[in-house]
């Protein structure tokens, strides 16, 4: 059986310790699994058994779509598959979720 996991979470290497700690403090009681990285995701899915993981991002400000898009790309993978984010208050909200859907966000890569 294949086992797809359509929520988790991971963040640049450089925030994964910041952006984790906000979380812990948000979701307390609960905690998070893993440190935040896409390395720690992937050891995490080895583990569990898991195939391919959907990875939601959330952009918190309307100029993060971007480095996101970007990021999303370049995370892009058969076992991670990244979905794209734009901020409501966006001017360009438009153009940015063009931008996505020509980079294949939300499919694997090679399809």
């Amino acid at each position: 059986m294949e086992i797809i996991d359509i929520h988790t979470h991971a963040f640049p290497d450089n925030i994964a310790a910041k952006a984790m700690a906000n979380l812990e403090k948000l979701n307390a009681p609960y905690k998070p699994f893993t440190k935040g990285t896409v390395a720690a995701l992937l050891s995490s899915m080895d583990e569990a058994g898991v195939k391919t993981s959907f990875v939601p991002n959330v952009a918190t400000r309307p100029e993060q779509t971007c480095v996101i898009r970007k990021w999303s790309r370049e995370i892009a993978s058969e076992r991670i598959v990244p979905l794209g984010s734009v901020h409501p208050d966006s001017a360009n909200w438009k153009t940015e979720i063009d931008g996505f859907r020509a980079g294949g966000q939300g499919r694997r890569r090679g399809t």
